[in-house]
């Protein structure tokens, strides 16, 4: 491999590491808001729209983490 090719590929290393922790911290404040609205409205909130907002919570992360990784996973040096 060459030094150019090793360049790129740790570039995409790098780029790909950070898309990661930038989607990591807004899952992280996501929740931070989700967590703080349903503790505000605790009281008025029912079972069912607790569940549905739990249940939009995993779709979110489903799109977040493991489709960015299907996409993201095919960085090879011979892609390069």
């Amino acid at each position: 491999m060459s030094y150019k090719q090793e360049q790129y590929l740790l570039i995409k290393i790098l780029e790909v590491t950070l898309l990661f922790v930038r989607k990591l911290l807004m899952t992280f404040l996501f929740f931070q808001i989700l967590y703080s609205l349903i503790v505000k409205f605790n009281n008025k909130l029912s079972n069912n729209v607790v569940l549905i907002l739990l249940l939009f919570c995993c779709r979110f992360l489903y799109v977040l983490f493991i489709k960015h990784f299907n996409i993201h996973n095919k960085i090879t040096p011979n892609s390069i």
